[in-house]
């Protein structure tokens, strides 16, 4: 069995690796995306919401909370997906 860099032996297939890859680099870039998506677009997005829903007082730290939220989702989803160990915990 080859091993890594880390000394943990590589368990999984190359197409599992390969898809596992794939998967990430979507995930993370549309969880960054949203992210930032949020920050440039949010003040637009926060208006019509004002006017459709009455979120008046409540957009700016739904808009802040859901960037934060994504950008840190994205971090932790790297962080325990990608390395071919089981994490001790979430």
């Amino acid at each position: 069995m080859p091993s890594t860099r880390y000394d943990v032996p590589a368990t999984r297939s190359y197409w599992k690796t390969r898809g596992l890859a794939i998967l990430r680099t979507f995930s993370v870039g549309l969880l960054l995306a949203v992210a930032l998506g949020m920050l440039l677009v949010g003040s637009s997005l926060g208006v019509w919401l004002t006017e459709t829903f009455g979120l008046r007082n409540l957009w700016p730290y739904i808009n802040l909370a859901t960037a934060i939220g994504c950008t840190i989702l994205a971090v932790e989803l790297l962080y325990f997906v990608a390395p071919n160990v089981k994490p001790a915990s979430w």
